[in-house]
């Protein structure tokens, strides 16, 4: 078994009844200009996931692939060697598990490019799909600006364009991620010149409805708040909405803009991602480094 899910079976204990507000991970966005791609190492070891069971998709319905991630983007921070932002994206999957909505249907936004919204998606939907028992689908709905397919060194097609569309299947679109099989992923697909009309379809609203009987979470990487009219076709048809801002980057005109448009009943939270760390949280850090790294 990779490092990667010992790290993850080590730590896998919940933090509950947490009183502070949604912060997300204290690390960088991925840095431009593509650095070297590297294969993980991670092999599908552990008990394979059987999909009759956990989605309505027949067994062998979905192909599996092997993600092949940069060696400096800060995703899957789960390896034992980021063990705050791991933390974090535990302690934010335990807020939405045990929120009194129970939302399954999520999106994930931001009100300017730069926040991190792409990259918190990913680490939300991993954190979740770790969760025993429960399966995950990362969905790219940003189709003008589609990047998780990247992150994750996956074909962009076939993909959510392609299925709205009319051009391939579901079934053929998804992907089962094989360093973790309860993660299934969607990618965009072709980059769409009508993505408002393609959203504002029956064709979407019946995938939302084949998502929610399919899987117990659905999280979707979803264009800025107000940019463009595809956000607002996408909320509508999820349970809850987490927004993303970036200390130093995130313009609080447009943040405070960005929260006045959310309905009270789905705004599950804000998520600070890259903030510095404030010696107030933390008053004993030294007890809490040897707590989380004693073996006995």
């Amino acid at each position: 078994m990779s490092k990667f899910f010992e790290a993850v079976k080590r730590t896998e204990n919940d933090l509950g009844g947490l009183e502070f507000p949604l912060t997300g991970p204290e690390i960088p966005p991925a840095a431009p200009g593509g650095s070297p791609t590297v294969e993980t190492d991670a092999q599908p070891q552990q008990e394979p996931v059987d999909r009759a069971r956990t989605t309505g998709f027949p067994t062998g319905t979905f192909h599996t692939a092997k993600i092949r991630v940069s060696a400096q983007a800060p995703i899957l921070p789960f390896d034992g060697s980021h063990l705050n932002a791991a933390e974090h994206y535990r302690i934010i999957r335990t807020k939405i598990v045990q929120h009194p909505a129970k939302p399954r249907v999520l999106c994930i936004s931001s009100t300017s490019m730069g926040d991190g919204k792409t990259v918190s998606s990913l680490n939300i939907a991993c954190s979740l799909a770790l969760k025993q028992g429960s399966t995950a689908l990362l969905v790219d709905v940003d189709l003008r600006r589609p990047q998780l397919a990247t992150l994750l060194g996956l074909p962009h097609r076939p993909g959510l364009a392609d299925v709205l569309a009319g051009t391939c299947t579901l079934q053929e679109a998804i992907v089962q991620l094989a360093e973790l099989p309860s993660l299934y992923f969607l990618p965009a697909g072709f980059r769409a010149t009508n993505p408002a009309e393609l959203l504002d379809s029956e064709a979407w609203r019946n995938l939302i409805a084949s998502f929610r009987s399919d899987f117990d979470f659905t999280i979707m990487d979803s264009p800025p708040v107000g940019v463009v009219a595809d956000y607002d076709l996408i909320q509508a048809v999820c349970d809850s909405v987490i927004l993303i801002a970036r200390p130093g980057h995130t313009d609080r005109r447009l943040l405070q803009k960005g929260v006045g448009r959310m309905p009270e009943d789905k705004f599950l939270g804000l998520v600070v991602n890259c903030a510095e760390d404030w010696f107030l949280w933390h008053p004993h850090p030294h007890y809490y480094g040897s707590y989380y790294t004693r073996t006995d």
